[in-house]
């Protein structure tokens, strides 16, 4: 694997990290009972790997 190819996934690794941080700050502006169901998704689909896991998942449900 070339350093360009590298390069390219730490790029676009990055930008899905922000994309998901994007994400958990618009779910922290639902209520709570509307935003369990979007963050178990968001789980289902991978959405918590760049982060804790579970526990980033309890931390988003129980945050005020």
């Amino acid at each position: 694997m070339g350093l360009t190819t590298r390069v390219a996934e730490s790029r676009q690794d990055a930008l899905t990290e922000i994309e998901l941080r994007q994400q958990r700050i618009n779910l922290m502006s639902k209520p709570r009972v509307l935003r369990t169901l979007r963050i178990l998704r968001l789980w289902h689909v991978g959405g918590y790997q760049h982060f804790a896991g579970w526990k980033s998942v309890l931390k988003d449900m129980v945050r005020p």
